[in-house]
């Protein structure tokens, strides 16, 4: 019988390895052997440099997810090729048929091909995911006005998080809300599964929005968190204004970039310092989070590239904030 503490340090050590395939190595359609936050299997999906995963979080309701490869700052490692998948495995997530063929596939791979020799991974994660979610029905919901909120941190396409509130009433229903709008209702479903059914069509959403990606691969983890959670203080609206106002002043595009860290990083949760500038880079102004300038002297003094993220333009922004 294995040792915990060994199998524990092996899983550690593979955490911390630099020993895996890179991106350049790997085959489209392909099922490798890996080591991520969520799974020891998936399907490399090139376009996407992603792997398809079965993952287990509340109880035993696996459903597919995506885990992007640690060469494009992601968590997943491959370490070994295993087959090429038979299925098709870029699926339709509101497809029931085809996401259960490809889990099944998935968890049977995983036992058949253990990241640790006599551990069985695929069991272990979903007795934990049977725990939490035991753990969850021993809350206390006898009180009527209860709402439980769930706070589901979808990984994305960087090593940062896009927060996606998830709000029950009374055990009955739920809805899903992306910042402060509504994006998807469902009533009378059985709670066993809610929060993973509701992943699944979170998934399928943000995987229709390649334009939302693009920009989030922009920007600093830090900052894109903030920024989704700013439109309580206007602060989208106004740099709109800001990049139409400087664009006639211009007389050219103009874009935004975001302060990340010192001097230009300085500023409020969820509204940063930022810079407006031309298209041909001839024009920078800089501005703190209430809007002012900042004096020249002041800001050449601290300002460098590492402290500020990539340019975004006036659409960007409107995409970020779903802004018409």
């Amino acid at each position: 019988m294995n040792n915990p503490a060994d199998d524990f340090s092996l899983f550690a050590d593979a955490a911390d390895s630099m020993a895996y395939l890179p991106i350049t190595e790997l085959q489209e359609g392909y099922s490798y052997q890996i080591y991520a936050n969520n799974a020891y299997v998936g399907v490399w999906d090139a376009q996407q440099r992603n792997f398809i995963i079965s993952r287990y979080k509340v109880g035993d309701n696996p459903y597919l997810c995506s885990e992007r490869h640690h060469d494009a700052d992601g968590t997943a490692k491959p370490i070994k090729i295993i087959e090429k998948c038979p299925l098709d495995y870029v699926v339709d997530r509101t497809d029931t048929k085809s996401c259960a063929e490809l889990i099944n596939y998935l968890n049977k791979l995983e036992e058949d091909n253990p990241i640790i020799t006599g551990h069985n991974s695929l069991q272990h994660r979903k007795n934990s995911a049977i725990r939490f979610e035991n753990s969850l029905a021993g809350r206390d919901t006898k009180k009527p006005t209860t709402i439980p909120v769930y706070i589901l941190e979808k990984y994305m396409h960087q090593p940062n998080y896009r927060i996606v509130y998830i709000v029950t009433k009374q055990n009955s229903g739920a809805i899903w809300r992306d910042g402060f709008g509504l994006i998807y209702k469902v009533e009378n479903h059985p709670t066993n599964d809610l929060q993973a059914h509701l992943e699944s069509v979170a998934d399928a959403y943000i995987s229709k929005q390649p334009e939302f990606v693009e920009v989030e691969q922009k920007l600093d983890p830090d900052v894109f968190k903030g920024l989704q959670q700013s439109q309580q203080h206007g602060f989208p609206q106004k740099i709109v204004e800001q990049l139409e106002k400087y664009m006639k002043t211009w007389n050219q595009p103009t874009f935004v970039r975001f302060g990340i860290t010192g001097l230009v990083g300085e500023g409020k949760s969820g509204q940063p310092n930022y810079q407006i500038e031309t298209e041909d880079g001839k024009e920078k102004i800089p501005f703190r989070h209430n809007h002012q300038k900042f004096e020249r002297e002041e800001f050449d003094k601290e300002f460098n590239e590492n402290k500020i993220t990539k340019r975004l333009s006036l659409q960007e922004i409107k995409t970020l904030w779903s802004l018409k």
